[in-house]
């Protein structure tokens, strides 16, 4: 795994525009919604290895933004989050949707919507 936090001296620092090393969108990897021209160093070394890791599977772009969609259903759970039944996320206590449920739900608990739309 490689440390993607920056030293006090790279913080400030530019980006390489000597062209010597090929950027994601010169590769033909695409992030949407995400603005390339306040990038630093940093930013460009930790989206030149998203791009190889996913590129290795064939996923050409990823998307940074949330679907409209997506927020609205989090807003509609937002204060009633251990009242839905979640989808977990893989790990003991997370799921999809981002809250950390504390105990399971309610029998007949309703879906999260916000979850059943990210679990794809």
């Amino acid at each position: 795994m490689r440390d993607f936090t920056a030293s006090k001296a790279e913080e400030n620092s530019e980006p390489d525009q000597s062209g010597s090393q090929l950027g994601p969108a010169d590769r033909g990897f695409r992030f949407n919604g995400l603005s390339t021209d306040d990038d630093t160093a940093m930013t460009v070394a930790l989206k030149n290895s998203i791009a190889g890791t996913l590129a290795l599977s064939g996923i050409s772009g990823i998307s940074f933004a949330e679907p409209q969609e997506i927020t609205d259903a989090r807003a509609r759970i937002q204060g009633r989050e251990s009242t839905f039944r979640h989808v977990t996320d893989g790990t003991p206590t997370g799921c999809l949707c981002g809250y950390t449920p504390q105990k399971p739900p309610a029998r007949g608990a309703p879906d999260c919507p916000a979850c059943e739309l990210l679990d794809c």
